[in-house]
Formats: C-alpha cells, structure tokens, sequence
C-alpha cells in the first residue's frame, strides 16, 4: 500500500514530494563521509523558508510513510534511498519569517500563511516542531510586502538550534514571488 491513513492521492499536485534544494549539515567538512551522523536510524531534517515545497515535502513524508520499497510507487523516484526509507526521515527545526507561520507546529504552518500547495495528506500529525523566526536578509520585497506580515522580534540563532536539534540535512525552500 502506497497511502498512509486518511490521505488522498496527490495525483492533482504538480510539485514533487520532495522538492527544495537540500544541504548537508556537517561540522567535519564531509571528511568522515557521512560517518558522523548523531541518528543512524534516522534523517533529521530541518527546513528554511515553510513555503509550498516544504508543505509538499512534509505531506509527502507522512503520505508515503507506508510505501513498499519494492513496488513502483507514483510521485516518488526512491522509497528506499542508501537504506533509509521515507518513514526515516525525522523533522528536527523549521524557520520563516511570516508571522502567520512563526510560533506554530510545523504541521500547521505547511497550511498556513499564502502557501497554497494541495492538501494531499489530511493526517499529518503535530511534529513537535515550533517554527522558528528566520532571517530576512535583503528584506521582503514589494510585492511580498503586500502579502505577509514579518514576524516580530529577533532573528532565532539558526546555527545554535541547527546544533542543539541534531540536525543532519536542511532543506531550503524557494520563494516564487
């Protein structure tokens, strides 16, 4: 079975589960090749920017949850990745910087804000996850402005919480505006 529980097939959604840009978090610089990992049952994955790909990619961790390694599964290239299965990827921070998004579970912050992405799996469970004020950098933009609020106060230390949740990929969502 492909689905897991009450969702329904994202046959309608025209981004991938898993889209973004993804980077390795490391502070051996690669040269352990890989052997540094805190969780070697497990992925921890964290996310900048709670836009619709990292909605996607949320939804689509908990859709295919169940997904037999064996079978073609659509909308999915690898169920099993160098001996991880999807179910292995574990949500660890999450930050943005629309107040409609900043303080909430990351489950609820997928679903909120201008992100419009189809709701494909409708049980995604609370993560745990509080998302975290992220940085502007060059501002919001004209149109964005118009948009979102920025959430108030200081930007969180990205690195200390990278560092304090054990943090080994961050995926970096993409603005379209």
């Amino acid at each position: 079975s492909t689905s897991a529980g009450n969702c329904s097939p994202p046959a309608t959604c025209n981004k991938p589960a898993f889209a973004g840009y993804l980077e390795v978090v490391s502070n051996t610089n690669g040269s352990t090749n890989g052997a540094a990992r805190h969780h070697p049952d497990k992925v921890r994955v964290a996310i900048i920017g709670v836009g619709n790909c990292a909605s996607s990619f949320v939804q689509g961790v908990h859709y295919y949850a169940d997904a037999d390694p064996a079978e073609s599964v659509p909308g999915l290239m690898h169920v099993d990745l160098g001996g991880y299965h999807v179910r292995d990827i574990e949500f660890s921070a999450a930050f943005d910087i629309d107040s409609d998004k900043v303080g909430k579970d990351l489950s609820q912050a997928i679903f909120s804000g201008q992100n419009n992405t189809l709701k494909f799996c409708k049980n995604v469970p609370e993560l745990g996850v509080e998302v975290q004020r992220g940085m502007t950098h060059d501002g919001l933009g004209k149109y964005l402005s118009q948009k979102i609020t920025k959430a108030p106060g200081p930007t969180a230390d990205i690195v200390e919480i990278l560092k304090a949740t054990r943090t080994d990929v961050v995926e970096i969502g993409r603005a379209h505006v």
